[in-house]
């Protein structure tokens, strides 16, 4: 991914996650809490399976929906 690109999806995930900050639902793997600034970039490592640093440019679009979903769906 271009660092042009990649900046964005940053700025992108630090949005969503001031939104999901306090509303992710709690888990016992995380008693002190779970964290919204490393929730985004693991969903989008799951979903395509690696870094969205590490993806090709051309899935640019595809990450910003996973991102939007992301804070949409636990809003």
């Amino acid at each position: 991914m271009s660092p042009e690109n990649q900046a964005i999806i940053k700025e992108k995930i630090h949005e969503a996650a001031k939104h999901l900050k306090g509303k992710l639902p709690p888990s016992s793997k995380y008693p002190a809490g779970r964290s919204a600034w490393t929730h985004i970039p693991r969903i989008i490592k799951d979903v395509f399976g690696g870094s969205y640093r590490s993806l090709p440019d051309d899935r640019f679009d595809e990450v910003l929906e996973v991102i939007q979903y992301c804070k949409e769906s636990t809003s």
